[in-house]
């Protein structure tokens, strides 16, 4: 017997008990970037000791994530995701940047996101 649909379960990171709540405190930098792995598995997290947390456009939180998209794609695709600075609410959104830049990818490559120290 084959199986014509599979059930996909949604990461614990992306469910409303993970997501941070909108103009909350920034929450330790490891603590951030374990909620960022654990809801995308292709990312790649790092550090950026330079980046200056301002308000993000949704109006509800402090950027503290920066996502980068792929350059391959930016010539073929529509609106392409180049560089985004967002909060973590955002961030961990499942139709949020990170998302759009994995899915606008055009290589097996992690995407490249940073946060705030």
């Amino acid at each position: 017997m084959s199986v014509l649909f599979r059930r996909i379960t949604r990461p614990l990171a992306s469910t409303l008990a993970g997501i941070p709540e909108p103009r909350a405190l920034l929450a330790p930098v490891d603590e951030r970037i374990a909620q960022l792995e654990l809801a995308f598995r292709f990312v790649h997290v790092s550090i950026d000791t330079h980046f200056v947390p301002e308000d993000c456009d949704c109006g509800q939180g402090t950027t503290s994530v920066r996502v980068y998209g792929d350059e391959t794609a930016v010539p073929d695709v529509d609106d392409a995701l180049v560089e985004k600075e967002v909060c973590q609410r955002c961030a961990l959104h499942p139709y949020g940047p990170i998302w759009k830049a994995g899915h606008q990818s055009r290589s097996d490559r992690d995407i490249r996101v940073e946060v705030c120290a």
